[in-house]
């Protein structure tokens, strides 16, 4: 039971994580992003949310 707690506890901190790096990147981007750099962000928090802990 704890283990499973913790893992999901480290995917929660993965996917807030990655949240908080499109709030910045959309800060940064006052124009409206291109559908290249809206997959390349969705690529990017794909990877930090899937990659194993």
């Amino acid at each position: 039971m704890d283990t499973g707690l913790s893992t999901l506890d480290s995917g929660v901190a993965r996917i807030f994580s990655a949240a908080l790096l499109v709030a910045e990147w959309i800060e940064q981007h006052s124009s409206p992003p291109t559908p290249e750099e809206i997959a390349s962000a969705y690529k990017t928090v794909y990877q930090a949310v899937a990659k194993p802990s």
